[in-house]
């Protein structure tokens, strides 16, 4: 047991007993520890015990919703996120849903001056997706793509990488010319970015190369595989579980295109030049 666990658990039993003895003039103290408490026990990944200590808080401020709103919301996404651990997404989607509420109606001259609400909808519409309620994610996530788009010089990586987003729902809808729309735009948008970040480019990469797979394009595919491989090795090394994937996907892809395993030892050879070694190995 860890030197936190022990001192929560103490402090919490004297929590308690502070609780139970209704020590009314304690309250907002209680408030502040059954918080802390909370936090810590997420953070332990003790999440029952997480969820006891913010409801609790959550029971004591019901009563003065209208002091205390931003504590609220706040206390309802922290018990959202907990119940998303623990996949129990639909209390996950309750509390947050109850987060969204108390931040629309009491923050509302805040959220029009912040990127908060985007934040949340884009959050609210990946909850929908885990639950595979595409459609509802998809509109939660435009609303966050409006909403980004107000403040587009700012906000270019997150609005690129929204486009994306948007374009792997559309593709579990099956509705692939609204997909290969948010892939584009999500290249031309994240092409801008000149901090970008390479692994995720390679994540959109590969995300495009296995949708032009499934579309029946496996020739374009291939290009976006060929562009995968030597900047994963560069940053994960060929011991990743991620790189041999892209190497059996690319090779699927070129039979695909009407090629053979043999063919595909020469199709590596310029990759092997960008990476100085022999992938040809890896297809035994």
């Amino acid at each position: 047991m860890t030197k936190f666990r022990k001192m929560s658990l103490h402090v919490y039993s004297v929590v308690e007993h502070a609780y139970s003895a209704n020590i009314s003039h304690y309250e907002e103290a209680l408030v502040e520890l059954y918080t802390r408490l909370g936090d810590g026990f997420r953070l332990e990944n003790i999440y029952q015990a997480s969820l006891y200590c913010y409801k609790k808080v959550l029971a004591m401020q019901d009563d003065k919703l209208s002091k205390r709103e931003c504590r609220c919301s706040i206390l309802c996404y922290k018990i959202s996120e907990v119940y998303e651990k623990i996949h129990d997404l639909d209390s996950a989607l309750k509390y947050f849903l109850k987060y969204l509420d108390v931040i629309e109606t009491v923050e509302t001259a805040y959220c029009r001056e912040s990127d908060i609400v985007g934040y949340t909808y884009h959050r609210l519409g990946m909850l929908y997706a885990k639950k595979e309620i595409y459609e509802k994610a998809i509109d939660c996530v435009q609303i966050a793509l409006y909403l980004f788009k107000m403040n587009l010089i700012e906000n270019i990586e997150i609005v690129a990488n929204v486009y994306h987003d948007l374009a792997l729902l559309y593709e579990e809808k099956q509705q692939y010319g609204c997909a290969l729309k948010m892939y584009n735009e999500s290249w031309e948008l994240y092409g801008k970015f000149p901090g970008r970040n390479e692994l995720t480019i390679i994540e959109m990469h590969a995300n495009v190369a296995n949708f032009l797979y499934k579309m029946g394009a496996p020739e374009e595919a291939l290009k976006s595989y060929a562009k995968i491989i030597p900047i994963r090795y560069k940053f994960q090394g060929i011991d990743s579980l991620a790189f041999y994937s892209d190497i059996h996907n690319m090779l699927q892809a070129h039979i695909a295109a009407g090629g053979t395993k043999a063919t595909f030892v020469d199709l590596l050879s310029s990759i092997n030049v960008q990476m100085g070694m022999d992938l040809s190995s890896m297809l035994k």
